[in-house]
């Protein structure tokens, strides 16, 4: 881990480690995107291998991202490490580092739900492409348990660890899980056809990895390569 402490390429302020995280997050996020792309041009088979793809890269970054950056977490709960002035903190990079918890949960949420979803949806055509199913979509108990296990590490890594007073701790449960839960539940009531929904939440997906892609983007802008 000493090495990954080390210089930084894009700015003097970064480290080695802080670069490599953000050149994973771009990364399976245009990953991501692209898949959405192979989506709309139907090339169905294409599109699962890229899925898969950008979600092998995507469970790299997070064990990678818990181990090496905390999540992150220590940046809104910590102002000592900022250089800039108080009133960009306090008025910029703090509600954007807000809205940046929101839209990784509910990307991070969505594009395993619609993991799950594409293989329960998928419906194999004769000549060997994938088509969707037109029946009633299935709750998934699987989707559920990682639900739970994300609420678990949640509750881990802001109340257990203790390096987070209760007042944080409520806001990151309540937007890092709180969020993500309520938008299932709300499409779960609101599109209950299998096709209709894939197609709907796919849409909805990559708005928010479009989303993701800016604030991440921006928020290391700010923290490490803006001059103050």
């Amino acid at each position: 881990m000493d090495e990954l402490s080390g210089p930084g390429i894009l700015s003097p302020r970064t480290n080695l480690g802080s670069d490599i995280s953000l050149f994973l997050a771009i990364g399976f996020i245009l990953m991501f995107l692209y898949a959405g792309y192979l989506a709309r041009s139907k090339n169905g088979r294409a599109h699962h291998r890229m899925i898969l793809a950008s979600m092998a890269l995507m469970i790299f970054y997070l064990v990678y991202y818990i181990q090496v950056r905390y999540m992150g977490l220590a940046s809104v709960a910590d102002q000592g490490s900022f250089p800039g002035p108080d009133w960009i903190y306090s008025k910029i990079l703090r509600p954007l580092l807000m809205v940046h918890v929101v839209v990784v949960s509910i990307s991070l949420y969505l594009s395993i739900y619609m993991v799950i979803n594409g293989f329960m949806a998928r419906f194999p055509m004769g000549d060997g492409s994938l088509s969707l199913k037109t029946g009633p979509a299935s709750p998934s108990k699987i989707l559920w348990g990682i639900a739970l296990f994300w609420l678990a590490l949640l509750v881990w890594l802001t109340i257990l660890s203790g390096r987070f007073d209760f007042s944080h701790a409520v806001i990151f449960l309540t937007l890092g899980f709180g969020a993500p839960a309520g938008m299932a539940l709300l499409i779960h009531f609101t599109l209950p056809k299998a096709d209709r929904r894939h197609r709907i939440v796919g849409r909805i997906c990559l708005l928010f990895f479009s989303l993701m892609l800016v604030t991440t983007v921006s928020t290391y802008f700010l923290l490490y390569i803006a001059k103050y």
